[in-house]
Formats: C-alpha cells, sequence, structure tokens
C-alpha cells in the first residue's frame, strides 16, 4: 500500500507538470502567433498605404482574419508620417506593436503637363492664343489649329488625373468660409482661403494666396483679377468647377486645379503663368490674346495635398516597437 501511494503520488506530479508544461508551450505558441499576427497587420496596412491614395488621405482601422487568429490596426496621421499600431490576437492572448512611417509621392505625372484634362480639351474659335508646354487629355485635343502649341499633345493619355485633400487645405487654411463668399470689387485678400460652398471673384480682385472651394469658382465676366499664391501652393482648388467666361486682362500664376471642369470662354487678354488641371473638361473658346506658360516648379515642388499616380515611397523612421496591450 505504501508503494502504491508512493507510485500515485509520482504519477499525480508528473501528470501536474507535464500538464503545466503543455499549458506554458501552448501559451507561448499562442503568444508567437499573435506577435506575427501583428506584424501581418503591419504590412496590411502599408500595402494601403503604398497603393490607396484615398487610405493616405483619410486612413481608418485595418482589420483582418488569418490563422488562428485576427489583427487590428489603428493609423492616424500628422502630416506626411504615420503611426501605425498593429494587436494580434490568438484566443484571448494578444500582442501589440507599433511603428511610424514617413510616406511620400513622387512628382504627379498630370504635373508635367501645362494643361491635362481628364477628358477632352477645346479651344474652338481661338484665336492669337498661346500655349507653351505639353499638353495631356485623356480625351481628344480638339480645334487647336489656329492656336500656337509650343509642345507635344497627347491624346488618349494614360496620366492618372489627380485627387486632391481638401481637408488638408482646410487645416491650413487662414480664412475659412462655412457658405458662399463673394470677393468682392477693388480688394486685396492674403493666405489660403477655404471656401466651404462657393465662391465668386469680381472685378480688380487681387489675391495673394490661394482659393480652394467645395463647390465652383466663378470669375466670370471679370477684370483685372490677380492671383499670387505662396510657392508651392496652388492659385485656385474647385471640387466642382472653375468658371471664367469672359475674364479679362487678368494674370492668375500658379496651379489651377478643378476636379469637374474649368471653362475659360471668350476670354480676352489673359495671362496664366503655371497650369491647369482638370479631372473633366478644359474649355478655351472664342478666347483672344490669351497665353498660358507652363511653370515647372509645379512639377519640382508640387503643391501639397494632391496625390494620384505618383510612385509612392514608405520609409519606417525606425524599427517596430512592442508595447503593452
Amino acid at each position: 500500500m505504501v508503494l502504491m501511494l508512493t507510485l500515485t503520488a509520482g504519477v499525480g506530479g508528473l501528470i501536474v507538470s507535464l500538464t503545466t508544461d503543455i499549458r506554458n508551450v501552448s501559451f507561448q505558441a499562442r503568444g508567437a502567433k499573435a506577435f506575427w499576427l501583428s506584424e501581418a497587420g503591419l504590412a496590411d496596412t502599408i500595402r494601403q498605404l503604398k497603393n490607396d491614395p484615398d487610405f493616405r488621405m483619410s486612413p481608418s482601422s485595418v482589420d483582418g482574419n488569418l490563422g488562428d487568429g485576427t489583427y487590428t490596426v489603428s493609423v492616424s496621421k500628422s502630416g506626411s508620417t504615420y503611426t501605425l499600431t498593429s494587436t494580434g490576437t490568438v484566443e484571448a492572448q494578444s500582442r501589440r506593436l507599433t511603428e511610424s512611417l514617413a510616406v511620400t509621392e513622387g512628382t504627379l505625372p498630370a504635373f508635367d503637363y501645362v494643361q491635362h484634362s481628364g477628358d477632352d480639351i477645346d479651344f474652338k474659335d481661338s484665336l492669337d492664343t498661346v500655349i507653351t508646354g505639353d499638353i495631356s487629355a485623356i480625351g481628344q485635343v480638339k480645334n487647336h489649329g489656329d492656336v500656337i502649341i509650343n509642345g507635344t499633345v497627347t491624346e488618349n493619355s494614360s496620366v492618372t488625373t489627380p485627387t486632391v485633400d481638401l481637408n488638408g487645405y482646410q487645416a491650413e487654411a487662414a480664412y475659412t468660409v462655412n457658405g458662399n463668399k463673394t470677393f468682392e470689387e477693388g480688394q486685396t485678400y492674403s493666405g489660403i482661403w477655404y471656401v466651404n460652398g462657393k465662391a465668386t471673384i469680381q472685378d480688380n480682385v487681387t489675391v495673394n494666396g490661394t482659393i480652394v472651394a467645395t463647390g465652383d469658382i466663378k470669375l466670370e465676366k471679370a477684370e483685372n483679377v490677380t492671383i499670387n499664391p505662396a510657392s508651392p501652393y496652388p492659385a485656385l482648388v474647385s471640387n466642382g468647377k472653375i468658371k471664367a467666361k469672359q475674364l479679362e486682362r487678368s494674370t492668375i500664376n500658379g496651379l489651377i486645379f478643378a476636379l469637374d471642369a474649368i471653362e475659360m470662354n471668350q476670354a480676352e487678354d489673359n495671362t496664366i503663368d503655371g497650369a491647369l488641371v482638370s479631372g473633366g473638361d478644359i474649355e478655351m473658346k472664342q478666347n483672344e490674346n490669351v497665353t498660358v506658360t507652363y511653370n515647372s516648379n509645379i512639377k519640382a515642388n508640387p503643391p501639397p495635398h494632391f496625390s494620384g499616380g505618383g510612385t509612392v515611397t514608405v520609409t519606417a523612421q525606425k524599427d517596430w516597437d512592442e508595447v503593452a496591450v
């Protein structure tokens, strides 16, 4: 009996020891899996930063399932720096990694052109119009026989029309207007103006800065308008159309960008030193004595908050760190 009790106690101790070892091995295995899931979450998020311009503009959390567990990555953005916090979980065990990344986008190909249209460019019945620089249209370049073009003309272009993060300009704006805004005759304005609505520019207006509008920007029948943005910022940015019908004796320096279309018809005696880029048509019909000259600074030092078509580089500011869950 003494021998049996001794053997029973020994076997029981061995079972407890083996059970503890198995649990430790299982715990370590789950921890290792959770760690690799955290790394998988970082890799998945970096892939999205490289390939998805909308995600770069407004990053959200990234979730995934892989093998025996899941990962969740939270993303915060400060300028061009992104901070990723990835949590991998297997059963009830989690590991968490954090990493900071610098994301840069190469020169956007649309900014290589004095005019780039996401649809057609039409110069119908324009006289004494001089375009200096290359032209690109995803559609056709029409009626340019009477226009002097000092550059190449590319139709059916494969160049990507860039997109713009208006929130970036809103954050930097010196003045924010909720609703429509009229830039009144004879006045001078400075800095970045963010208009959450339509913007109208009247006669004899000087803008030493940038106008960004969520709606259309109108310069119709305006005279003696001067726009000089600070480098590298654009002159005009519209999430709708830019309408400059019958604009006269005006000078605009810098980038003119419209997500929808640019309409500069029946305009006279205007000088543009920069570029016109549009997600839709660019119309320059029935113009006289209009000069548009490409400014290479737009390519060399592109305006902020634009993306689309450039090569994206993601650089880790340092190796990841493991933090407590």
